[in-house]
């Protein structure tokens, strides 16, 4: 029996892995996971969706909205994770220094990720940090695979504000978790209507709830 799985790109690399783990020792069920922005599947998580996962709490309510399949008193936050600064500048080495003239800044206004470097530089009520930080943006992506994407192709950007599950992910080894200004956001999973029908989703549901060891090597913490 297939179990149809959907959320964004951030959690995928360990909901993939625990799938395939899952995988391994199932006859009867097989885990199949599809991952991209809501609007990229959105169609048939409707149609035939199982568990639905998402990068934040704020992203699970939007789904809640625009998913109506979903089970709300199934929703379980279960792995978080800190935001990151990958850096290119050897200079960057704290949150404050991305206030300094002339730094490029890229950061993401979405997928999970809304206001999420206002609160790093607004954690201690230093609005003239915020201001000085807005300043240096230099490009805004609405999701973190857009921004992968720029900061490979515009070397001349310095810093890029994003989760450190990212980095982990793609093998990028210049980041730093600014442990002053860290702001940390969850996962949550989900069974829809379906999924509750489901004895492989059930089961599914609660083998990632325990993948705890195979989430922390992607950067996750629980």
């Amino acid at each position: 029996m297939l179990i149809h799985i959907y959320g964004p790109g951030g959690p995928y690399p360990a909901m993939n892995y625990v799938a395939k783990e899952f995988n391994k020792y199932q006859n009867k069920c097989r885990a199949v996971v599809k991952a991209g922005p809501l609007p990229v599947w959105k169609k048939e998580a409707l149609k035939n969706g199982d568990i639905v996962y998402s990068g934040s709490e704020d992203m699970m309510e939007d789904f809640l909205r625009k998913l109506p399949n979903i089970d709300k008193s199934s929703i379980k936050p279960v792995y978080y994770r800190p935001s990151a600064i990958i850096y290119r500048d050897i200079t960057i080495k704290s949150f404050k220094d991305l206030a300094k003239p002339g730094v490029k800044i890229l950061v993401v206004n979405g997928a999970g990720q809304v206001g999420l470097w206002q609160d790093m530089a607004m954690k201690y009520g230093n609005f003239k940090l915020l201001k000085a930080i807005e300043k240096n943006i230099s490009h805004i992506s609405y999701n973190s695979k857009d921004a992968l994407e720029y900061w490979n192709t515009h070397k001349n950007v310095n810093a890029f504000i994003i989760y450190n599950i990212w980095a982990i992910a793609n093998h990028i080894k210049d980041y730093y978790i600014p442990k002053r200004h860290v702001i940390y956001r969850d996962m949550d999973i989900s069974l829809t209507y379906k999924g509750d029908k489901n004895p492989c989703a059930k089961e599914f549901y609660n083998y990632v709830i325990e993948a705890k060891q195979a989430f922390k090597y992607f950067g996750w913490s629980y």
